[in-house]
């Protein structure tokens, strides 16, 4: 080797090294997309057009098996947003704040990098917000988390008053949609299958300014290290966005699943959120509502789009963290189920997509059961930043340099059912191979499924006794997640 090529040699590993080394102080963009399912095309879905989701996952990391710990808005995202359990945070509704009645004291995600000097900013939805369906208001925040919280609003919240709303069991548009659901005590447009074509333009929308703001928000701190959270509200209901959105998926290559007639007939009465199945809706209904969620899914996705266009322009993938992730699943028919608190697997998986600059996983598909809880230790992990306090997750750094290395955790979901008189919970755990249910610690009823054979979980055999050892197994793993 003459003197030349060896020095040749000599940079170009001083480049390798330098390339590999850890960023400092890494960017975070954290996007949050209220009610999104796996019906994504980089998810292996061939209906729903989601460009934008999928251009990410070739820079990401697609997780095909991450769960929530709770399907519903404020408890899946406090327990994301503390790294802790439900039972941990004392988070099962929509009502109570974190900050004031169970965790005066926790260091947030954002919080955390707040105390590490970087600047901190909300856009939208990463917290719950109030009441279902009122979107632009504060909600259940926590300003301890941000400098600066923005919460915009759009034509979709003006325009609530003409949608279809079939679980109110009329597709009639009352003048005043809200003082029709107070006259009969029906569900409030947040937890309705409800949705409206509209004529606005598509900038005239809320994720539009959800967009337009995050893109503002990176434009000015841009050469800062920052943490910023883009919470995106479609695909929630109501499904209010322009017609055009709607036109992309005729009605008639819409399908709904077709539900096995014993198919409830051998799980636990409290396993279905929705009863009668389908809301007792006719299949033109439930068809009309698929398509106002696919419809939703790629208005959000094209803003999605500006906001990844906005890294392209600003040169900023190459020190920045970028994390998409559903805060739940979401029915579709499945079961008879629509919407999420069911702790099947449409309702309990979410999409996650986590790119890492310099991550030796990106563009690849990971096999292994996550929690959505892992991403608090994942992201200070990169960022180098200590834990403020013990962590229930895990950092996936192992599995975004090779996606399919051994990994043995599994995931915990659970809803909780009953009233005032007597609350009860609903508790799953998810391996590779199996998931197991327990109502009510088991007074309730029990399910177990094979997820190798019977992907759609329409057997359940906790009862068989050529099972009996796997269920006792199973058992083993659901209380080993308990904190009482």
């Amino acid at each position: 080797m003459t003197p030349r090529s060896a020095l040749v040699v000599l940079l170009a590993c001083i480049v390798g090294v330098a390339s590999a080394a850890p960023i400092p102080k890494p960017n975070v963009l954290f996007i949050a997309v209220d009610d999104l399912n796996t019906h994504l095309g980089c998810y292996g879905n061939t209906i729903v057009r989601s460009p934008n989701v999928d251009r990410l996952a070739r820079r990401a990391v697609r997780f095909e098996r991450a769960y929530t710990q709770f399907p519903l808005c404020s408890p899946s995202r406090v327990s994301l947003m503390t790294g802790l359990r439900p039972d941990q945070t004392g988070i099962f509704e929509l009502q109570t704040d974190f900050r004031k009645k169970t965790l005066p004291d926790v260091i947030t995600l954002p919080q955390l990098f707040r105390q590490h000097g970087y600047f901190v900013a909300r856009v939208g939805k990463i917290y719950h917000y109030g009441v279902p369906g009122q979107i632009g208001t504060p909600g259940l925040d926590d300003p301890l988390s941000w400098d600066l919280a923005i919460n915009p609003r759009g034509r979709d919240r003006e325009e609530e008053d003409k949608v279809t709303n079939i679980t109110r069991g009329t597709n009639a548009r009352p003048a005043n949609a809200n003082a029709a659901r107070r006259a009969t005590n029906a569900p409030p447009l947040g937890a309705a299958l409800a949705w409206f074509a509209s004529g606005g333009a598509d900038e005239e929308f809320t994720d539009a300014k959800v967009a337009d703001e995050t893109i503002r928000l990176l434009d000015e701190h841009k050469d800062e290290p920052f943490f910023i959270g883009c919470g995106f509200y479609r695909p929630h209901v109501p499904w209010i966005v322009p017609k055009k959105w709607f036109d992309l998926y005729p009605l008639e290559k819409i399908s709904v699943p077709k539900m096995p007639p014993d198919d409830r007939a051998d799980k636990p009465a409290d396993a279905f959120w929705v009863k009668p199945p389908n809301y007792g809706r006719p299949e033109e209904e439930c068809r009309q509502a698929k398509r106002a969620y696919y419809a939703s899914i790629s208005y959000m996705d094209a803003q999605l789009g500006r906001v990844l266009d906005t890294l392209d322009r600003l040169k900023l993938w190459d020190k920045t963290i970028v994390v998409l992730w559903g805060d739940h699943g979401w029915h579709l028919g499945e079961h008879g189920c629509w919407q999420k608190q069911s702790l099947f697997e449409e309702s309990a998986r979410v999409p996650l997509l986590v790119a890492v600059p310099g991550a030796k996983g990106t563009g690849k598909a990971s096999p292994r059961i996550v929690e959505t809880l892992d991403l608090y230790p994942t992201i200070i992990d990169y960022a180098g930043l200590p834990a403020p306090h013990r962590l229930a997750g895990a950092s996936l750094r192992p599995l975004l340099d090779k996606p399919s290395a051994k990994w043995d955790r599994p995931a915990y979901t659970q809803v909780r059912r009953g009233n005032t008189n007597h609350f009860f919970f609903g508790r799953s755990v998810r391996t590779e191979r199996w998931r197991y249910t327990e109502w009510d610690d088991g007074r309730k009823g029990a399910e177990l499924y094979d997820e190798k054979k019977d992907p759609g979980e329409h057997r359940n055999l906790a009862s068989e006794p050529k099972h009996s050892a796997v269920v006792e197994e199973m058992k083993k793993l659901l209380r080993a997640a308990r904190v009482e």
